[in-house]
């Protein structure tokens, strides 16, 4: 930041007299709360001269520096028994800040946009993940919205941040972004395991934009709770259609039942399933006495009927 020192030179040092304090030190490094830098700030030893405003402060959480040139110019002033051989010489000055913080600005354009008629089933999205805002440390007025405006047609918003800067100027930042509908998906609560059954203890809900909702998403927690796991799932994700499974009633390699029926009679006999099935399922098994591989359709557990048999 440019300094503003040299402007009010003149003004701070009007009728300042000797401090008639011993040799002063310079601060290298200044931190201050207030609008204002004082003589006492970057300079200790400054005696009854310290109260001296020399410079307007940066605004909450920046910087100025007072190089060299200034710092003899502004102890010249105000007879402070302090000279630099150094050209380098310099004091840096940061205003302290409270930082507001993203969550606390979306929650505020969020609030400005509902009294705006945007509905509960839209959701906003910042763009990148950086916008804060500095205030000072004293300042008492919140940081507040205006001008909030959206189009749902357009799925864009846009919103004046207005950040308190003193005496009741503000700086004011535009924020746009977009906004996306959203919808209520079950999600898992923790991770399930490959053939591990969905409870209805393992789902919660949560809105989810439903630009990321596929076709295969279920939404419907009758559809997944006493189903099985076709894999390792993960928890806060939407259950897909093809992630999950009904119960497996016949497991790869176990001895099944095979049944043959007719009309007049019902033949069994001794397989071993080459898949996993559940029930309705169709499955391969391999008879263990002819040798043969056969389908069948599961009915219950370790129990296939052949296909053909049903026809």
């Amino acid at each position: 930041m440019k300094s503003v020192i040299s402007t009010i030179f003149a003004v701070i040092f009007i009728g300042a007299g000797s401090s008639g304090a011993d040799a002063a030190l310079l601060r290298s490094t200044v931190a201050v709360d207030g609008e204002v830098i004082r003589l006492g700030d970057i300079f200790s030893g400054a005696g009854d001269q310290a109260p001296l405003i020399i410079a307007k402060a940066p605004p909450p959480g920046e910087r100025i520096v007072i190089r060299a040139t200034q710092l003899a110019a502004i102890a010249e002033r105000a007879r402070l028994d302090w000279k630099s051989d150094n050209r380098f010489e310099r004091s840096v000055v940061t205003r302290r800040a409270r930082t507001v913080l993203p969550d606390e600005i979306e929650a505020k354009v969020v609030a400005a946009l509902r009294k705006e008629g945007l509905k509960e089933d839209w959701r906003i999205d910042l763009p990148g993940t950086g916008l804060t805002a500095k205030v000072a440390i004293d300042e008492e007025r919140p940081v507040r919205i205006a001008n909030a405006r959206y189009s749902v047609h357009g799925k864009r918003f846009s919103a004046i941040l207005e950040i308190p800067r003193g005496d009741n100027a503000a700086e004011r930042r535009q924020v746009t972004g977009s906004l996306c509908r959203i919808a209520k998906v079950p999600v898992l609560t923790g991770r399930i395991q490959r053939g591990e059954i969905v409870r209805d203890h393992d789902l919660e809900f949560i809105p989810y934009p439903q630009t990321k909702i596929g076709r295969t998403v279920l939404l419907d927690k009758e559809r997944i709770v006493g189903r099985q796991a076709r894999r390792l799932l993960s928890p806060g994700k939407p259950v897909r259609a093809g992630d999950i499974r009904p119960p497996v009633v016949v497991e790869k390699g176990t001895i099944v039942t095979i049944v043959v029926e007719t009309r007049r009679m019902q033949i069994t006999a001794r397989g071993k399933a080459l898949d996993d099935g559940a029930q309705g399922e169709t499955v391969r098994v391999l008879n263990i006495r002819s040798r043969q591989t056969v389908e069948g359709t599961v009915v219950g557990r370790n129990r296939v009927i052949l296909s053909s048999a049903r026809n």
